[in-house]
């Protein structure tokens, strides 16, 4: 930014740098097994491209702002950096919030469950109106993302015999 990046560069995608923090990502320490919790430093980077003049609602070719694009990716701490340099909640999509367009490595590595939770916390809290349909929407969502989960394929060890192709719920 020092020498003079345009903090609203386009990519392929019409995407801006606000929008490619809510990208997901994997950094040098991830291995097939587990995943980085590195969290990155996302309120000054969003800061700063402000200060440079980034567009906080600048919209890809999807029609999609920054804030739109971390809520669905269920990014909190993206999405707490742009509500709070100005983001606006009127800006998002509810037909492509919840949606469910995550890769088997994302669907493994990262926290979705939890972050569907905190991210519905987080737009209530800043007075995000949610109908029913929108809250039908997370729940189904958040199923999708639970049948990713493999803790129900992890054995107790409570001395019956386990049948792995069967699934309690």
């Amino acid at each position: 930014m020092k020498r003079g990046a345009n903090p609203n560069q386009l990519d392929y995608e019409r995407s801006t740098p606000l929008h490619a923090l809510a990208r997901p990502y994997l950094c040098d320490c991830v291995s097939a097994s587990n995943y980085c919790d590195f969290i990155r430093p996302a309120n000054d980077i969003v800061k700063m491209l402000i200060k440079k003049g980034a567009n906080v609602e600048a919209r890809n070719r999807h029609g999609d702002t920054p804030l739109q694009t971390s809520v669905s990716r269920f990014d909190l701490e993206v999405t707490k950096a742009l509500l709070e340099h100005g983001a606006s909640l009127d800006s998002l999509n509810k037909d492509r919030m919840f949606r469910m367009d995550f890769s088997s490595i994302e669907l493994k590595c990262y926290a979705l469950t939890f972050n569907i939770i905190e991210m519905v916390k987080l737009l209530k809290s800043k007075g995000y109106e949610m109908d029913f349909l929108d809250r039908l929407s997370v729940v189904k969502c958040w199923i999708r993302a639970r049948e990713n989960d493999i803790d129900h394929l992890i054995a107790e060890d409570t001395g019956m015999s386990l049948n792995f192709f069967s699934r309690v719920t």
